[in-house]
């Protein structure tokens, strides 16, 4: 960058899918703006869009997420499709560690 200060910015950890995956739910879900299922089961390959749903599922089964009816304040609706969403709990809050052991 020192030598072509316009260039475009080079990730300095590349990640593969799964990882990238991993850390999109990782930080979401420490978020109440949460994660959408349907943009991540689109920018990711099939393979790993029942890994998404799998522990979505199991961490709403916990109790540490759950679906999201509406865009949160400030959010646009065009972004966030009602019940697309996935947020974590009061509870979910509370053990967004736990959270992240599950999905990384």
């Amino acid at each position: 960058y020192l030598l072509d200060p316009a260039a475009p910015a080079q990730p300095e950890e590349p990640h593969d899918d799964h990882t990238h995956q991993a850390e999109r739910l990782n930080h979401g879900l420490r978020t109440h703006f949460g994660v959408s299922h349907q943009a991540l089961a689109a920018q990711f390959p099939p393979s790993l869009h029942e890994t998404i749903a799998e522990r979505l599922d199991r961490l709403t089964r916990r109790g540490l997420v759950e679906r999201a009816g509406a865009p949160p304040p400030g959010a646009p609706a065009w972004l966030l499709p009602p019940g697309d969403r996935f947020v974590p709990t009061h509870r979910g809050m509370m053990f967004a560690n736990q959270i992240a052991l599950e999905v990384l």
